[in-house]
């Protein structure tokens, strides 16, 4: 399991991952942060900078995981947000997995509704036992 760095770097790249699901630019950006020596990409800033290695492993496992995934896929059914979610989840990317799959909770009724919270309390519970 990987723990998420704080607040603001986190949703950072939690947003970089779910646009790479789509977005071949954004997969590019995501592969540059998983090499093994990236540097630190520019909205990595002062105190932020000690959880590079947090953003490298989290953006390697993206990069291994979306690697099975053609880009420009989009997301539009159910059956499309829960393949990706999938996917994330497999590459233990709980917080990841949560973020994508509130917007469609939002607007969800009834038993999907209720399943997608299932869904995304399990990956929330599993993002906080990485956290410790």
């Amino acid at each position: 399991m990987i723990p998420t760095a704080p607040l603001r770097v986190r949703n950072r790249l939690a947003e970089l991952i779910l646009a790479s699901l789509a977005d071949a630019g954004a997969r590019d950006e995501l592969a540059a942060l998983s090499r093994a020596d990236p540097g630190a990409p520019a909205w990595l800033v002062d105190d932020d900078l000690a959880y590079r290695h947090l953003l490298r492993e989290r953006a390697r496992s993206a990069c291994t995981a979306l690697a099975s995934r053609p880009p420009g896929a989009s997301i539009r059914s159910r059956a499309d947000v829960l393949d990706a979610a999938a996917t994330l989840f497999d590459a233990y990317l709980f917080f990841e997995v949560h973020e994508l799959l509130e917007g469609f909770w939002r607007d969800a009724r009834g038993d999907d509704r209720e399943a997608l919270q299932g869904l995304i309390q399990v990956a929330v519970g599993y993002q906080h036992l990485a956290n410790g």
